[in-house]
């Protein structure tokens, strides 16, 4: 976060009325955590057309794979219906090592 947006925020902060001492120290302490690392690329989520690729199958065989559990599907966030799927559990299938769900 930039400097001046942490400034901005413990001065609104402050002026809140609605919070008390102990909740503006939350707010404040939480701010300065650093921010989560980047991900790994092992956490990638591949779409449903590249995993399919990855396995030279069709679309359609990959949701088949995951309605069977063979492969854990990963709904996106803020959809219902969009998914994925984790490039960890891709490659331990690519491995024959199984995927545990």
């Amino acid at each position: 976060m930039h400097s001046t947006t942490r400034t901005a925020i413990a001065a609104i902060v402050a002026t809140d009325d609605s919070l008390t001492g102990e909740e503006r120290r939350a707010i404040i302490a939480r701010m300065e955590q650093p921010a989560a690392g980047p991900r790994t690329p092992a956490d990638r989520i591949l779409s449903i057309r590249d995993t399919a690729g990855l396995f030279n199958r069709s679309g359609r065989c990959i949701k088949a794979w995951a309605k069977a559990g063979i492969l854990p599907r990963v709904t996106l966030p803020g959809h219902k219906r969009a998914c994925g799927f984790r490039l960890s559990d891709i490659e331990k299938l690519i491995a024959g090592k199984g995927v545990s769900v």
